[in-house]
């Protein structure tokens, strides 16, 4: 039987996403709706395996002035974390759960880093995943729900499956170690030319936003239909275009169309970028936080319809996937903190982003959390109906929208607080994205 170390260390993603909680709520939730009723305590069982089988997500972090890290939970602690508990009752009832759920808290001091309500229906029921998204991105949530769906599936042929902790780094020298020393003196000045774009006009579209964070936070979603996103798709096979390409001009076209442009500072908007694209397979060696950002920059030539805009939106992201999309950002911000201690990286991360808050750049972020595994996320019986990664909350003033696939079908997602954003404000913004988009 393999040991499992006390402690583990914490990796520099952990560190500069534990740093970033002043910009958005650590959290990230797989969803999962099942056409009949699932086996509760086989899936219990498997959620509890992970925890072994991914030691850090069985652990509970320590932020010490130097070197963080991770330490284990004794199996005392374990029991009493709640990781499923169930909720039962009629539809408004369930919904009310499902609410209550997605707003609590993922404390990242006591753990462990994952937690999950099981929603039962009168015939089916839905799983909500929560992870700390301090400890995996969206590339992590989604590895993490195709192992779960394996343990589901094992664990019925073999209720005493157990397997090997995953020991395989986390780092993101997994990435930039496979990298020659002259690529990564490209990647350093990819992080100059984008950091002079983030600020040269400083200015930038901001979406409206008080910066009052009360209360817990809310969640809107705007679902699209088969149907749409086959009309969709061959919207953007004849134009070589991407979804994303399509979705990023229709948001920033319905941000614009909502609050209005004085041409006061520039149209930009933030992006995310798994860096698994860089690996072999796309694959980490273990679940970890593989993300970075790019910079979506038109100045002020957004375009005078929607296929102008889609085509200065495809041009800037096209330049950037040739240039060593992603890579930037995380490298420099890396080598520019690594000569301070952990706490002062935390100090000076919340000076940055109270800055930017305060200045007017605050540009909005759009991040494709990307397509799920059919394949991978298969827990064998019952089928799966419908899944969705949803986006992080965001903290004012920063608005994060985010973008998920499973199957044929999309989902917009946003997280919020109302007492900074009203819900009936970005309620309407989507409906504004969904009028931007061709029929």
């Amino acid at each position: 039987m393999t040991t499992i170390p006390k402690n583990l260390p914490a990796c520099t993603s952990d560190m500069f996403n534990y740093t970033m909680s002043c910009a958005y709520v650590p959290q990230i939730h797989l969803l999962i709706d099942f056409e009949k009723r699932i086996d509760s305590s086989r899936m219990y069982k498997a959620l509890r395996i992970i925890l072994d089988a991914e030691p850090v997500l069985g652990c509970r972090f320590v932020p010490r002035w130097i070197k963080p890290y991770w330490t284990r939970l004794t199996n005392d602690e374990t029991v009493k974390s709640a990781l499923m508990r169930e909720q039962t009752g009629d539809e408004p009832a369930l919904q009310n759960a499902f609410e209550h759920f997605l707003a609590e808290p993922m404390n990242e001091l006591q753990g462990p880093q994952v937690k999950a309500v099981l929603l039962r229906g009168k015939e089916s029921d839905r799983l909500i995943v929560k992870l700390n998204h301090q400890v995996v991105d969206a590339g992590g949530a989604k590895d993490f729900g195709c192992l779960l769906a394996s343990l589901y599936r094992k664990l019925d042929n073999d209720p005493d499956i157990n397997p090997l902790p995953n020991f395989g780094t986390r780092s993101l020298r997994q990435v930039y170690g496979q990298f020659s020393f002259i690529r990564l003196l490209r990647v350093m000045r990819q992080f100059f030319i984008e950091s002079w774009g983030n600020i040269a006009p400083y200015k930038s579209i901001t979406y409206p936003s008080g910066n009052e964070k009360i209360g817990t936070c809310s969640f809107v979603f705007k679902r699209f239909s088969r149907q749409r996103v086959s009309s969709l798709r061959t919207y953007c096979a004849k134009r070589s275009a991407t979804i994303n390409d399509l979705m990023v001009t229709a948001l920033l076209r319905a941000i614009v169309r909502q609050i209005g442009w004085s041409w006061n500072g520039a149209a930009r908007m933030v992006g995310t970028v798994d860096l698994r694209r860089y690996l072999p397979d796309r694959r980490a060696k273990a679940l970890c936080n593989l993300s970075s950002f790019c910079f979506l920059n038109l100045g002020q030539n957004l375009g005078n319809g929607f296929d102008e805009t889609l085509s200065n939106v495809k041009k800037n992201i096209d330049a950037r996937k040739a240039d060593n999309l992603g890579l930037g950002f995380i490298f420099g911000s890396y080598l520019f903190m690594l000569p301070y201690p952990f706490v002062m990286m935390k100090v000076m991360a919340s000076c940055i982003f109270y800055k930017l808050a305060t200045t007017g750049n605050v540009p909005p972020l759009m991040t494709n959390l990307g397509p799920i595994n059919v394949q991978g996320l298969d827990f064998g019986s019952p089928h799966i109906l419908a899944a969705e990664i949803l986006a992080p909350p965001c903290c004012p003033p920063f608005l994060v929208v985010g973008l998920s696939g499973y199957k044929d079908t999309l989902t917009l997602s946003v997280g919020f607080f109302e007492s900074a954003m009203p819900r009936i404000k970005l309620e309407e913004l989507f409906e504004f994205v969904d009028q931007e988009l061709p029929d």
